[in-house]
């Protein structure tokens, strides 16, 4: 579903919808997608306006290069719980259980390593974040709500179990939601793999990366916009030039 004001600028990478449904995907006016490709499986999807390069539907999607792929953590131990921070942070990898909350202004580096997400979430108020080499992994339908006002830099890991790994989820989740309200930036280089979630960008809401893959069950842009060129993980594998709305 793409909304007024929507801006994906991704003339690199191929977007591929595999939804069949009625519609199977909607583009309202004032908006603007710039692809290599956008392939939708379904032939019914509703134009209401907006600019799409290189629209094609009833088309032959790629198939998931990431599902079975992914580790599960060795370990989903708890071990912090229900913590609130603030001022300036520096986090350490492990294992987040229930609600974790960063207060208004907090400027958080993240060190590097695997962060699980369990039982709750992070609940993110305005601030600056940093982190390279890292990877936040979703145990089960936790999530992190990125609130209004939050500038991050955040990348994967380049070796290890979760090289190119920016964001995964354990498989097989109901589906739910996850939300990136309005934020001053954020650039992300890695792989986003939350093929449960339905992923809302709110109005004001702007994400730059040099290398992404995304594979999503639903994706909503509402005033959002986006500059994206494409990423794959995996060796062996050759280039794989695909940005996957699941």
């Amino acid at each position: 579903l793409v909304n007024g004001g929507a801006d994906v600028n991704a003339a690199g990478c191929e977007i591929h919808v595999k939804s069949t449904a009625n519609p199977a995907a909607i583009f309202n006016a004032g908006t603007s997608i710039k692809a290599k490709k956008t392939c939708i499986q379904g032939s019914q999807i509703i134009k209401n306006g907006g600019t799409q390069t290189n629209l094609e539907t009833a088309c032959t999607t790629t198939s998931d290069p990431l599902a079975g792929k992914i580790p599960a953590p060795t370990s989903t131990a708890c071990d912090y719980n229900n913590q609130n921070f603030s001022g300036n942070v520096t986090i350490n990898p492990g294992v987040y259980c229930g609600w974790h909350n960063f207060n208004s202004g907090s400027n958080v580096t993240l060190k590097p390593g695997t962060y699980v997400i369990k039982d709750g979430g992070w609940n993110v108020n305005g601030g600056t974040w940093t982190g390279a080499g890292v990877t936040f992994y979703y145990a089960d339908t936790s999530k992190i709500q990125f609130n209004s006002a939050v500038k991050a830099t955040l990348s994967a890991p380049t070796s290890g179990a979760y090289k190119d790994i920016l964001m995964a989820e354990k498989e097989g989740l109901s589906g739910s939601q996850f939300i990136f309200n309005d934020n001053l930036g954020f650039e992300m280089t890695g792989v986003l793999y939350l093929p449960s979630r339905e992923v809302v960008f709110n109005s004001n809401s702007t994400a730059r990366s040099y290398k992404m893959t995304a594979v999503m069950r639903k994706v909503i842009f509402n005033q959002t916009k986006w500059t994206i060129t494409s990423y794959y993980a995996g060796s062996g594998s050759g280039t794989v030039s695909a940005r996957l709305l699941k």
